[in-house]
């Protein structure tokens, strides 16, 4: 039965999978095993000290927005970063920094796909992209990456047969 009030996307949209983890994860602990929170990317390791030393250094009345785009110096750093590194001519301005990686991959999925478009992807996959694609309405199209290659990309013929006419991005997150 419908939820009143809820649009069919959010009605079709799965829950994430991840989430269903965390009562498992709480009866281990109760049970006085160890987990390791690998489903949500919680950090296990040591802050930076430099991270808490830089927060003790802001002495503003207001913590404000940042400007749409994102901080400019970080634009410009992420910028001069991938010139150098992967030797490409992009611009400060080709880059828009967001509050995570969740966000931007629904952003996206919603600017470079209509309904019914596609989207590889490599599978086993971060489970939250079935949640993202279904926001957007694009289909997410798996190519499988075996265990027995080390969970490596699959040959060039393998991806390429995936893509058709409505293929509109390849999503390649390393490591996943």
């Amino acid at each position: 039965m419908p939820i009143p009030g809820l649009s069919s996307r959010a009605l079709n949209t799965p829950p994430s999978p991840i989430r269903k983890l965390t009562p498992l994860a709480r009866q281990a602990k109760l049970a006085g095993k160890k987990v390791y929170h690998l489903n949500i990317g919680q950090p296990d390791i040591k802050s930076p000290k430099e991270y808490f030393e830089g927060v003790g250094l802001f002495h503003q009345d207001v913590l404000a927005y940042e400007d749409s785009q994102g901080n400019e110096t970080l634009c410009r750093a992420w910028s001069e970063y991938t010139n150098r590194q992967l030797g490409l001519k992009t611009r400060p301005d080709n880059f828009l920094i967001t509050s995570g990686a969740s966000e931007a991959l629904i952003f996206v999925f919603m600017v470079c796909c209509d309904p019914g478009d596609e989207v590889v992807i490599f599978d086993p996959t971060y489970a939250n992209y079935l949640g993202f694609a279904a926001i957007a309405g694009v289909k997410l199209v798996p190519v499988p990456c075996e265990i027995e290659t080390d969970f490596g990309l699959p040959a060039r013929h393998a991806i390429e047969e995936k893509l058709s006419s409505r293929t509109r991005a390849i999503l390649l997150c390393s490591p996943q």
